[in-house]
């Protein structure tokens, strides 16, 4: 990806991103699994904040 940016790419690393996001906060590592919704949030700008990410925020109190 730093040599050839493909849109598609993105996209499937912003979904890796939010499958590894949810497992870490499955196992109660939410602080983890935050900083992986914000480099998603980063790799994929255009892509809305899922439901996961704002709910695992508000447990945290970081809204």
């Amino acid at each position: 990806m730093k040599i050839e940016d493909r849109p598609e790419w993105l996209l499937e690393l912003a979904a890796a991103y939010a499958g590894r996001a949810r497992e870490l906060a499955a196992k109660g590592m939410p602080k983890e699994a935050i900083i992986l919704w914000e480099n998603r949030a980063l790799v994929a700008p255009q892509l809305p904040p899922e439901l996961d990410y704002c709910a695992l925020l508000l447990r945290q109190g970081k809204v």
